[in-house]
């Protein structure tokens, strides 16, 4: 079974060594920004509006950001767009896709020298187009997880060409943006 905590620190180290520097603080989508981490409000704010990030953007508007990384989807080019965040009898839950209300989704992959390659999706924009279509979608899970986590694999491609999205390339931990 995989272990949410483990995968959850991982996410969470990998937020801070790539996307912190390179986009948080880079002021690629804003000037100032809170990681949703600690503090009273925040296992609220994650667990029913599925957001992980604030950032106040450059013109002084707010922006709220579910962020995904996947470190295991690297190489089927599909984004795992949650439906069911629980299935397990009696604690049955709707998945991000169904309860975000976040602006943007930043989906990275762990690329195989360990950066991260991103999509900034609107987010809005992607439930709008995917949920009349989502069951033409391949089904993931339940996941071997406690919750038993379940899903639609959604092609990269396919989100690209019909919701705005952004892509970045993040290099490694320590490592700077090519030019």
């Amino acid at each position: 079974m995989r272990d949410f905590v483990h995968d959850n620190k991982r996410q969470k180290q990998l937020r801070d060594e790539i996307l912190v520097p390179h986009i948080y603080k880079m002021q690629t989508i804003g000037s100032q920004f809170v990681l949703l981490d600690t503090g009273r409000l925040a296992p609220r704010l994650q667990q029913e509006l599925g957001i992980d990030t604030i950032v106040q953007t450059l013109d002084g508007g707010v922006v709220a950001v579910e962020e995904k990384i996947d470190w295991q989807g690297y190489e089927t080019r599909n984004f795992a767009l949650e439906t069911k965040s629980c299935t397990k009898q009696g604690h049955e839950s709707d998945g991000w896709m169904l309860y975000s209300e976040a602006d943007y989704l930043l989906y990275s992959f762990v690329t195989p020298e360990q950066g991260l390659e991103c999509y900034l999706i609107d987010f809005p924009e992607l439930k709008k187009w995917f949920w009349p279509i989502h069951e033409q979608f391949n089904i993931f899970g339940p996941l071997p997880t406690m919750n038993g986590t379940m899903g639609r694999l959604v092609p990269v491609a396919t989100v690209c060409i019909n919701v705005p999205t952004w892509q970045m390339f993040l290099p490694p931990a320590g490592k700077e943006v090519a030019a």
